[in-house]
């Protein structure tokens, strides 16, 4: 059985490849971390199943009767005060979707490190049925709370679903959304690949629309293919990042990501990362099958307990925009599209680069949110558009205007009107002529009478 560690991809500093270990259920060693959770030397898993053979097909999460008021260790408040007015919002027009979808309705898994709804922009966005699979812990942490540095899922989550308040200016893609929260890993490098395939299953069997995968393993882990594949045949849209292995890290092929290459996971959505001139970031993966890119760098979202966490970036945060959208999708057309459809509307709707699609770097382009909540619903059968075609050409640069076609016109114009005018006069001239049966009228200064 193939085995992997799980690492996440908010950030350069954390995008490394983690070694195979022996078992799916062991964690990989923790990078350091200012919020430290009490880990065991030895994993313990808990639940009926073998973990040796049924890893990750069902396994049961951490009962919650072991979290009692447990909580994180050394945490503090986002250090930003204030969002600001993030950039990615202006690009993807956010404020210009409200009237088409808001998200009601919907619920997404963030399959992550917790997210913690005190923050007051997701506490309205908690659902039910949040659930922990990582085992290993002495003092469980609920999945209502976020360990990881920064808290990886509270910003991801904030991306989805932040609610608008007087006076912020962050919102999420979907700010009526509702956030599953599955805690998989407690924070970067940590983890296993076997708790990231039960938190899939688990979201899609527990009232998940959409799930959000920022998680990535760069090992091929076959329980974690299955699980994405189980929700995908549940019709749950499953969006994952790409990767942070991009430039100088060796762009190695990163898993649930490279599923997307294989037969049955065509719904499967691939995000990868882009900065604020519209340029694939260094660091995002390209070697794995991108469907789309959205903003990754210099991000601001949520923070555990209250603020925000400025500066952000990573395929980690540009794969929560794309969840958002998916989100509105569903709400908009009732529930009724499947994950391909989904997945082709917010494909064949992107800001195409101007290059043979799909592109290597960019996949179909930049998600375009308006564009996708405006764009007709293809009928089922239609033919797709070529998934290649010639460069978008530049419009060309228009001649200096030539004063003298002009003046023509004006002129030719000036005797159309007068032509006109003389024939209203004609027609006025007739009908009074009419009036008095063609009788000449009275000469100037003569009497009145006739």
């Amino acid at each position: 059985m193939r085995a992997a560690g799980i690492l996440l991809a908010p950030a350069l500093a954390l995008a490394t490849v983690v070694p195979a270990v022996i078992s799916p259920t062991v964690s990989v060693a923790a990078a350091p971390n200012p919020t430290p959770t009490p880990t065991s030397p030895t994993p313990t898993p808990t639940g009926t199943a073998n973990p040796g053979e049924d890893a990750g097909a069902g396994n049961a999460p951490v009962d919650p009767g072991r979290y009692q008021n447990n909580t994180c260790r050394n945490q503090y408040a986002g250090p930003a005060s204030s969002a600001g007015q993030p950039w990615a919002q202006d690009r993807l027009q956010l404020d210009r979707l409200n009237s088409f979808a808001t998200g009601r309705g919907v619920t997404v898994a963030v399959v992550d490190t917790g997210v913690d709804f005190r923050n007051r922009q997701l506490t309205p966005a908690r659902a039910p049925h949040a659930a922990s699979f990582v085992q290993d812990e002495d003092t469980p942490i609920p999945p209502w709370r976020d360990c990881a540095p920064g808290g990886h899922g509270t910003l991801v989550a904030g991306i989805i679903a932040a609610r608008s308040i007087p006076g912020g200016g962050l919102r999420g893609v979907a700010p009526l959304a509702d956030i599953l929260s599955v805690r998989v890993a407690p924070g970067p490098e940590q983890g296993s690949a076997a708790a990231l395939a039960d938190g899939i299953r688990y979201a899609a069997d527990n009232g998940a629309d959409v799930i959000n995968v920022s998680i990535v393993t760069g090992t091929e882990y076959d329980p974690l293919g299955q699980a994405v594949r189980y929700a995908l045949d549940k019709g749950v849209v499953v969006v994952t990042a790409a990767g942070n292995t991009g430039g100088n890290q060796g762009n190695a092929q990163q898993w649930p990501a490279e599923f997307a290459a294989e037969k049955g996971y065509e719904g499967l959505i691939v995000v990868g990362a882009v900065d604020e001139q519209g340029k694939v970031a260094d660091f995002s993966t390209t070697s794995v099958p991108v469907s789309v890119v959205a903003p990754g760098t210099n991000l601001a979202s949520t923070a555990p307990m209250t603020n925000y966490q400025r500066g952000q970036q990573g395929t980690s945060f540009a794969a929560p925009f794309v969840s958002g959208l998916a989100a509105l999708l569903v709400e908009k057309y009732h529930h009724r599209l499947t994950p391909v459809q989904v997945k082709q509307l917010i494909e064949d709707t992107a800001d195409h680069p101007g290059l043979d699609l799909p592109d290597r770097s960019y996949g179909y382009g930049v998600i375009n949110p308006y564009e996708a909540l405006t764009q007709l619903l293809p009928q089922a059968g239609a033919t797709r558009r070529p998934e290649t075609g010639p460069a978008i050409t530049p419009l060309p640069t228009p001649t200096p205007a030539d004063a003298t076609p002009r003046r023509v016109a004006l002129g030719v114009g000036g005797a159309s009107v007068a032509l006109t005018l003389l024939v209203i006069a004609g027609v006025a001239v007739t009908r009074r002529g009419r009036a008095r049966g063609w009788r000449p009228g009275p000469d100037d200064g003569a009497g009145a009478g006739r």
